[in-house]
């Protein structure tokens, strides 16, 4: 790989990069390192990078295999001393910004940082990967070298959320979208501002090709901000009977809150 290619690498992919890994070791210290060692390693593995694949995903998968090395290493040490918060921490590059202020300006704060944390390493790495960039499960499991299964069972993790955790899934509606959740709640109308009735009631149904497919559960959630239910499917793990999620399309296409239709 030519220094020209990693430039043009770095200028397209840097900051997703970067946001990644500093979300992967909540550290400004920590993701600094983790930054360049990534596209070190780029360089060296390079020939293996298909120029026509997804690149992004490639340097993805070399930042988590780092991370993970490196972890399993240092586990004792960084139990032993004090991590540098990322407001303290200084970032002295001379002639530049602070290029995590500009990466992550509008991005998570404190609570977010802390709530993911505090998930299993594991589970750490596929809810950032999901949450923060996006990738769906088929894509995650390509990254990672894992079964589709076991990202959904990552994600699927079955628990209370607290408070934290609450903030971190605000995080990914900060854009004006925050009512989408809600639309899901009996009572719920755009005419309403999407405010649920009470008590909160979430309605799922099935129909007569529920069932159809062997395995597999497709169930439906009516959604006030949309002309139908939407659809939900559901895989049955065989070894235990247990049902996971495997494909929504919950988050698209729902109509804007009256308060925020400049057309209403």
């Amino acid at each position: 790989m030519s220094s020209q290619e990693m430039e043009q690498i770095i200028q397209e992919y840097g900051d997703d990069i970067y946001r990644f890994c500093f979300h992967l070791t909540g550290s400004r210290e920590e993701a600094d390192d983790l930054y360049q060692d990534t596209f070190v390693k780029a360089i060296q593995i390079g020939h293996r990078l298909d120029r026509g694949g997804n690149i992004k995903s490639f340097l993805m998968g070399i930042s988590v295999n780092l991370w993970k090395n490196r972890t399993k290493k240092d586990k004792r040490r960084r139990e032993l001393i004090p991590e540098v918060s990322y407001e303290s921490a200084e970032w002295v590059i001379s002639g530049q910004n602070d290029p995590l202020g500009n990466i992550l300006e509008q991005d998570v704060g404190r609570d977010v940082m802390t709530a993911v944390k505090q998930l299993p390493d594991k589970q750490r790495v596929v809810v950032l990967l999901h949450y923060t960039q996006d990738y769906s499960t088929g894509e995650i499991a390509g990254i990672l070298h894992i079964p589709r299964g076991t990202v959904l069972s990552r994600l699927a993790k079955a628990r209370p959320l607290n408070g934290q955790e609450i903030s971190f899934l605000n995080d990914r509606f900060r854009d004006g979208k925050t009512y989408l959740p809600f639309t899901y709640f009996a009572g719920s109308t755009p005419e309403n501002n999407y405010t649920p009735s009470q008590p909160y009631t979430i309605v799922i149904e099935s129909n007569h090709v529920s069932g159809q497919e062997p395995g597999y559960m497709k169930l439906f959630i009516p959604c006030g901000g949309a002309d139908s239910p939407r659809p939900i499917k559901l895989r049955q793990r065989g070894s235990d009977g247990k049902w996971f999620l495997w494909e929504q399309y919950l988050l698209t296409g729902v109509r804007t809150p009256k308060s925020e239709d400049p057309w209403a």
